[in-house]
């Protein structure tokens, strides 16, 4: 039978594993990409499947970008920013900063 952990001490271990915390973190912006975008699609007065027609894309494609399931091509995140009346602005961070 295989030995029993408490999640505490497991969780302990993953966060310390460099494989987890550089997944956690693409999780994390991928997160908060899709909100900033669903934010913007609503201050826009936008529906999902409007939005999606204006950058030929599915409503679907928006759903999973809004949900963080999706890392979108930088061309497709062109148009989304012109299609919410923004600008793209990408930006590379190293060291403690990021």
């Amino acid at each position: 039978m295989a030995e029993e952990y408490p999640w505490d001490e497991l969780e302990q271990g993953l966060r310390k594993s460099k494989e987890f915390r550089d997944a956690y973190g693409q999780a994390d912006d991928a997160y908060k990409l899709g909100s900033r975008v669903r934010e913007l699609r609503l201050a826009a007065g936008l529906t999902q499947k409007q939005l999606a027609d204006s950058v030929s894309t599915s409503q679907s494609a928006i759903a999973r970008l809004e949900l963080g399931g999706s890392s979108p091509r930088l061309d497709t995140l062109a148009r989304l920013s012109e299609a919410l009346g923004g600008r793209l602005v990408v930006r590379i961070e190293v060291g403690s900063a990021a």
